[in-house]
Parts: C-alpha cells; structure tokens; sequence
C-alpha cells in the first residue's frame, strides 16, 4: 500500500512560492519579491494537525505515556 501525504495551499504564500515584502523603511515604493521560506517556493505544505506537528506519520500519537 502506498501512503500518499496530504498537501495544504501554503497559507504565506497563497499557493505562489513568493511572498511579496513593503519596502517602507528606506523610503522605496517598491516591494521586493522574495521566495516562500514556509513551502521553499512550491506552494504547498504537508497538512498541519490540530496539534500543529506535520502529519508525517498518521498512525502515531502525540501524547506522553
């Protein structure tokens, strides 16, 4: 059986792979474009539980034993 991850749309980005930056303190109008650091530029993450950790593995369990 082949597991498959679940993607999410990164929610930085939007889904682009870029975000876009104000450039405000050095009085430039112009915003700089700048890769996506959450989804290293792919638009998409691995879906977060309700416990904020990735679901890398869906059969474990995140509580103290």
């Amino acid at each position: 059986m082949v597991k498959t991850k679940n993607n999410m749309i990164c929610p930085r980005c939007n889904g682009n792979g870029y975000v876009k930056i104000p450039n405000e303190s050095v009085d430039i109008p112009k915003e700089v474009v700048a890769q996506c650091t959450m989804c290293e530029s792919g638009g998409e993450i691995d879906e977060i539980d309700k416990h904020g950790n990735a679901n890398d593995n869906p059969n474990s369990t995140n509580e103290l034993h």
